[in-house]
């Protein structure tokens, strides 16, 4: 999927050690176009599981970071990675951020959406550019955590896509078959719409910075059912800044 839709960053969450150590996992498979951000994460498990990978044909990494959620719960894989983009040749800056929120608690997930709002407001502050923060929110558009999110001043880039799909980002698992001795796409069918969509990539900073989103996808192809339980998501824009 990835190797055929060729975003420019990805974005990943749930990444554990013991899969970075699987051979041809994720990495591996699409090293011959992308890198990963190398950043220290501080955590009881040492490991980023919401890591960023990139073209580094098309930018230069400037800075980048990472933050440990601190909502009570220390989930080890809960976490914010973010990098400082460049673009070569037309030279403008941006902030791209992977991130996961609590799924036990949504208490908790307040509680993250206080830390990412901080997070954000001090790469605003010190970059002087936009924030893109997208991955796994654990809660849907309707959900307090969600609506918490909105007030804080985080801008749904969804909200902002001509033709903007309306099936959700997730679906049941993948279910081994035996005879194939393989997984194959759930025989069920996944109920309801976008408003209960648990993936998000969310705009923050100054007003006149808005991009112009040229086009919003859920990718559902058969391989995306096998994979996951997740669709990927992604955002073609125009940056404004």
């Amino acid at each position: 999927i990835y190797l055929n839709v060729r975003p420019d960053i990805i974005a990943l969450q749930e990444v554990s050690k013991r899969y970075r150590a699987q051979e041809n996992n994720l990495f591996d498979l699409v090293s011959p176009v992308y890198r990963e951000i190398s950043t220290p994460a501080f955590n009881r498990a040492q490991n980023n599981s919401t890591p960023l990978l990139y073209q580094e044909g098309r930018f230069r990494i400037l800075h980048y970071g990472y933050h440990f959620f601190q909502d009570g719960i220390c989930d080890n894989s809960k976490s914010i990675t973010w990098a400082l983009f460049q673009e070569r040749g037309a030279g403008k800056r941006f902030v791209y951020a992977s991130t996961h929120f609590i799924h036990t608690s949504e208490d908790g997930r307040m509680i993250d959406g206080d830390q990412a709002k901080l997070v954000c407001d001090a790469l605003v502050r010190y970059y002087g550019c936009p924030v893109f923060i997208g991955g796994d929110y654990n809660c849907g558009r309707l959900s307090p955590a969600y609506r918490h999110l909105i007030l804080h001043g985080f801008l749904n880039l969804y909200d902002l896509a001509p033709n903007a799909p309306t099936i959700k980002s997730f679906h049941p698992y993948p279910e081994w078959d035996d005879e194939k001795r393989a997984y194959v796409a759930s025989r069920t069918e996944a109920d309801g719409d976008f408003n209960s969509s648990i993936d998000h990539i969310f705009y923050y900073g100054k007003e006149e910075w808005i991009p112009e989103v040229e086009r919003y996808t859920v990718v559902t192809d058969e391989n995306a059912k096998i994979a996951s339980d997740h669709y990927p998501i992604y955002v073609d824009l125009v940056l404004h800044n």
